[in-house]
C-alpha cells in the first residue's frame, strides 16, 4: 500500500532562496510580546507569508525586539528594532503609526514586504530577509535615495556649497 504525503504550499518553499524584490504578503502569526531571556526587553516574533505569485506560500519571519536600534541576524535570527512595527508595517497596513498599537489588527491584512538577500553570520551560506514594509499599491522602490537627483554644487576647493560643519 503506497504511504503518500502530501506537502503545503508552505512546506514546499521552506529553505529556498527567494529573488531579491518586493512581494505581497501578510502577517499569519503574530506571538508576544514577551520578556527576553536577560529580562531586560520584550520580544515579538513575526511570521510573514508570501500571498501570490511565484513564491506563494514561502514564510519568513521576524524578531522585533523593545532594546534594539537596527536590524541584523544573530544566531541565525533575523532581528527588527521593535518601533519597525508600528512606523512601517502599521503604517503600512492601517495608514498610521500609532503609539498605542493592538498587535490583532496587522494579522491577515495586505502588505508588501520587500525582500533581500544576506549572508548567514557564520558564512556558511545566504538566507533571505525582509528589508522594508510597503502599503499595497505603493509603487516598487528601484531607485536609490537620491537617484536622479543633481550633484551638490562643488567649490574650487573641494567643499560642497551645502557642507555644514555640525
Amino acid at each position: 500500500m503506497p504511504r503518500i504525503i502530501h506537502f503545503t504550499d508552505s512546506e514546499m518553499m521552506q529553505g529556498k532562496l527567494i529573488e531579491v524584490g518586493q512581494y505581497p504578503a501578510v502577517i499569519f502569526e503574530l506571538d508576544g510580546p514577551k520578556p527576553s531571556s536577560t529580562g531586560k526587553s520584550e520580544n515579538i516574533w513575526a511570521k510573514f507569508r508570501i500571498s501570490e505569485g511565484k513564491y506563494k506560500g514561502k514564510e519568513l519571519s521576524v524578531t522585533f525586539n523593545s532594546e534594539r536600534t537596527s536590524s541584523d541576524l544573530y544566531q541565525g535570527i533575523f532581528w527588527a528594532p521593535r518601533v519597525v512595527l508600528t512606523e512601517q508595517i502599521a503604517r503600512a497596513i492601517l495608514g498610521k503609526s500609532p503609539q498605542d498599537l493592538d498587535l490583532d489588527d496587522l494579522l491577515d491584512k495586505p502588505l508588501i514586504i520587500s525582500v533581500k538577500m544576506t549572508p548567514k553570520p557564520d558564512n556558511t551560506g545566504i538566507i533571505n530577509v525582509i528589508d522594508s514594509y510597503l502599503p499595497v499599491g505603493q509603487k516598487p522602490l528601484t531607485q536609490a535615495v537620491g537617484a536622479g537627483m543633481p550633484p551638490a554644487p562643488v567649490q574650487s576647493d573641494g567643499v560642497s556649497e551645502n557642507d555644514i560643519p555640525f
